[in-house]
């Protein structure tokens, strides 16, 4: 399934980065151990154990995109922030910025 069907709906227009809407996904899933080529990961704040720590795992292993949280949705000003594309840019770099860090 391409990128930009399965996330219909979910997403803002013009969200995901040009040409990655056209992405084929072949499964979907929260489980490192289970990613593979294709796949879209998706980081999810567990109690034992934080999703996005494991992202540079799920890459490794084929995965073709990482799906995660970047904001609190319930936290009204928080949510206007996350509609305006100088904070999304924001949000962007410093997600860039920490997967280059820490990315095996």
């Amino acid at each position: 399934m391409r990128l930009d069907a399965l996330l219909a709906g979910l997403l803002p227009p013009g969200a995901l980065p040009p040409g990655a809407g056209g992405m084929d996904i072949s499964c979907l899933t929260d489980r490192a151990d289970r990613a593979g080529p294709g796949s879209l990961f998706v980081c999810i704040r567990g109690y034992r154990t934080d999703g996005h720590t494991l992202a540079s795992q799920a890459w490794a292993q084929g995965c073709r995109a990482v799906l995660v949280e970047c904001g609190f949705l319930s936290n009204e000003a928080e949510a206007a922030l996350l509609q305006t594309e100088g904070y999304q840019l924001k949000i962007s770099a410093l997600l860039l910025s920490a997967w280059l860090q820490y990315a095996d």
